[in-house]
């Protein structure tokens, strides 16, 4: 929109340029070199007229070739516009009191230069009256403009700021027969296809100020597409503005990236809304529309007044895919996965964090989902605020409910201030049931129980994986009143006997009346400090480590009987290998006797799981 507005600007100069060039011929009688003296003074900045011919009347017939506008010194083109030929009519009576009615007007061979330097400099308002000139401050100054074309014209824009360029060929009209004004652009922009079409009101409705002009304006940028469609009140204050706006495309990040907003990559989308500005302050009011497969709906603001962009908002959605959430964490979104850099055959990613995106924007913006889909996670639904200042992005609160009523609560941080981007998270458990864990297991149909308690790890790296291959923290889990496999325990157990009767009939449950599981992260080496199952059938406890670098564990489990069975072989049962296929072998490295009798009490539930909840895992 500014690009077609800095454009529109242009050519309504020229337009009003020749107009008074006529002007001065009629009051002064003055000749060209006159002319360009006047137009330069009025302008801020050196005009040349090649050629001039006038017939004066009540309209007056102005014909001008090779006019050229300079630019200021520092711009980097020689002339902010040149036209190989204008030719207009100018009714003169109306003139005279400042009111400008232009019955024709057409101009071709032009080529427009729009440039914004680093500091924010524009060269069409470097002059101190060059802004009185280029644009009306009312709408009635806008000239009345019956029949309008401008033809084999060049634009050409360079946003030192942000990094910008376009280069495009634009045309426009207004015919007594379509008194819209249409103009088409197409070109380039950063290398990218371009593609504008606009139409607004007849020039007649431009200067009624007290109706709303009508604008209709599609803007094609490689495949992202915007669609302005209503009407604004001063279509000449581009700092105060409101309309209605539809964006799609194949990705978020994909929208003008060189306004240097924190967007990431995404599944395609479409969003419509109403966006308005006020000042320094963009907001996209009351959208709603896709992203993937998720729905999503708010309000953002987005504040450029700062040395860098800050954004605020509040989004809802009453599905969400956590697939489209992937590239607020640095991954590819589930429909880009092609292009996602090649990784390791791990449970952790190393795919590098784009950390250089925290340190574009500032932002605070509220995500509620109603409804969550994340197949590999039993989530159900989320809320969470999420707070971007100086490179350092904290996700809190934020609370995940899951399946069955389980609560996830804490708060996860991504700091990107210091050369390496550390990552941690400290969240707590309530609740959280046990069988979405064995969804694709052939024990779901026996498992149950829910967990409570609560976990903390930080690492320090450029990639997931980097960061758990030396996390520290810890973690506290506790589980009352559930059921498991029998088959699992009596496989730890090696109970022969009973194994092999499951196994040839059927998988039962086996309740479990409590565990606890406390673990301890260092350097990226998981301790099970203490590891408790109390079965009705069986006591397991576990000790050993998991290696978080390696993905690779060396665990010893032993089953403690509360039953009798002469084949139940009390050697621990190890677990060592890699976490995707590990070896399970019989014995560790302190054998216990080859026969139990079973004699093993109940362990107290009240006591092994008072502190569960509160324990806090290694400080920070």
């Amino acid at each position: 929109m500014r690009i077609l507005l800095w454009a529109g600007i242009a050519v309504v100069a020229l337009v009003i340029v020749a107009a008074g060039t006529a002007y001065v011929l009629v009051q002064r009688g003055a000749l060209i070199g006159p002319a360009e003296n006047a137009l330069s003074a009025a302008l801020g900045r050196d005009v040349t007229i090649g050629g001039l011919d006038v017939d004066i009347g009540r309209v007056i017939d102005v014909r001008v070739r090779a006019l050229r506008i300079a630019n200021p010194d520092w711009a980097e083109a020689a002339d902010a516009a040149r036209f190989d030929d204008i030719a207009l009519s100018v009714r003169a009576w109306p003139l005279l009191r400042g009111d400008v009615q232009i019955p024709d007007a057409h101009a071709s061979g032009g080529q427009v230069e729009v440039e914004i330097a680093a500091d924010g400099r524009l060269n069409w308002a470097s002059a101190e009256t060059a802004g009185d000139v280029v644009a009306p401050e009312e709408r009635a100054e806008f000239p009345a403009i019956a029949n309008l074309e401008l033809a084999k014209t060049k634009l050409h824009v360079v946003d030192r700021q942000r990094g910008l360029t376009v280069d495009a060929d634009i045309s426009a009209a207004v015919t007594p027969e379509n008194p819209e004004i249409t103009a088409d652009a197409s070109g380039t922009m950063n290398g990218k296809p371009l593609k504008l079409t606009f139409v607004g009101g007849a020039p007649r409705t431009l200067r009624d100020a007290d109706v709303p002009y009508p604008v209709d304006l599609t803007i094609t940028h490689g495949a992202t597409e915007a669609k302005v469609a209503g009407t604004v009140d001063e279509p000449f204050d581009t700092a105060d503005f409101a309309i209605e706006l539809t964006l799609s495309g194949p990705s978020l990040a994909d929208i003008l990236p060189e306004l240097d907003l924190p967007l990431p990559p995404t599944p395609p989308y479409r969003l419509a809304g109403a966006l308005s500005r006020a000042g320094d302050i963009w907001q996209f009011r009351n959208f709603d529309g896709v992203v993937g497969d998720s729905d999503l709906a708010g309000t953002v603001a987005v504040d450029l007044s700062g040395d860098k962009p800050r954004i605020e908002g509040a989004l809802t959605s009453r599905q969400l895919d956590f697939d489209d959430l992937a590239g607020f964490i640095g991954a590819a979104p589930d429909s880009d996965k092609a292009a996602e850099p090649e990784a390791r055959d791990g449970v952790f990613p190393d795919v590098p964090l784009d950390d250089e995106r925290l340190h574009t924007a500032n932002l605070k913006v509220t995500l509620t989902a109603a409804q969550v889909i994340a197949p590999n996670l039993p989530i159900d639904a989320l809320s969470g605020t999420f707070d971007l200042a100086d490179g350092r992005l904290l996700v809190r609160p934020l609370e995940l409910t899951t399946r069955n009523g389980g609560r996830i609560a804490g708060e996860i941080a991504l700091n990107a201030r210091q050369d390496v981007p550390s990552a941690d998270i400290d969240m707590t458990l309530a609740n959280v049931d046990l069988r979405p864990f064995f969804e694709n297991t052939p024990f779901i149909q026996e498992m149950g129980g829910s967990f409570s308690g609560r976990i903390y790890l930080i690492g320090v790296g450029d990639s997931l994986a980097a960061m758990m291959a030396v996390a520290n923290g810890g973690a506290s889990l506790g589980m009352r009143d559930g059921r498991i496999s029998a088959l699992l325990v009596e496989a730890a157990g090696l109970d022969v006997a009973e194994a092999l009767l499951v196994a040839v009939t059927e998988d039962s449950p086996l309740p479990v009346r409590c565990a606890r599981a406390d673990l301890d992260v260092e350097d990226g080496v998981i301790q099970l400090r203490q590891v408790v199952v109390d079965t009705s059938d069986s006591t397991l406890i576990a000790q050993g480590s998991a290696n978080l670098a390696s993905e690779t564990l060396d665990v010893q489990v032993e089953a403690r009987a509360k039953d009798f069975s002469l084949l139940d072989v009390a050697a621990p049962v190890r677990v060592s290998g890699a976490w995707r296929d590990p070896t399970i072998s019989i014995g560790g490295l302190d054998p216990l006797p080859f026969l139990e009798m079973g004699d093993q009490e109940d362990v107290n539930c009240d006591a092994l799981l008072a502190d569960v909840a509160e324990r806090a895992p290694k400080t920070r």
